[in-house]
Formats: structure tokens, C-alpha cells, sequence
């Protein structure tokens, strides 16, 4: 969703950061009911996601606005490629 933004839509990054932190969050609340209404739900695993995501929410949304605009997209893109790649090797 990022990179799409980024390519078509002459954003800031700091709103495209926000916008996808925003379909992320609606994303996996969806996703999450449904697997938590089937039983598929390991506890343990969420809370530590949990544990990580909401604080690197809450500082990367105050750092992105500071951060110039061109280094954040490298940031962004390298990320993309980064995560990218270890879903394909796993």
C-alpha cells in the first residue's frame, strides 16, 4: 500500500507513513476477529507483537514528520524490500 501511494500520489511521507500504519491497524483488526472467532488465536504471540508494534507506532509517528522527506522514503523502501524478502525465503 505504501509504495503505491508513494509512486501515484505526490504525498508527504509522513502521511503516507500514516495512512498505512492506518490500513495496517483496520487490516488486522479484521483479520485478527476472524481468526480469534476460529480458535486460531496464539495469545502469547499477540501480546509480544503487541509489545513491539504499539510503541514502534507511537515513536515512528512522531519521528516521521521530522525526518526530511527524501530520506524516508529510502527508509521506507528498504524496509518494503527487507520484509519483502524474508516472506520469500521463509
Amino acid at each position: 500500500m505504501a509504495v503505491i501511494l508513494l509512486l501515484i500520489y505526490p504525498l508527504a511521507p509522513a502521511v503516507i507513513v500514516g495512512t498505512d500504519i492506518t490500513h495496517a491497524t483496520v487490516l488486522s483488526f479484521v483479520t485478527g476477529f476472524a481468526h480469534m472467532l476460529n480458535g486460531n488465536v496464539d495469545l502469547g504471540l499477540t501480546g509480544t507483537l503487541l509489545l513491539g508494534s504499539i510503541p514502534g507506532v507511537l515513536i515512528g509517528s512522531r519521528v516521521a514528520p521530522w525526518i526530511p522527506s527524501r530520506p524516508l522514503i529510502v527508509i521506507l523502501a528498504v524496509m518494503l524490500v527487507f520484509v519483502g524478502a524474508r516472506l520469500l525465503l521463509s
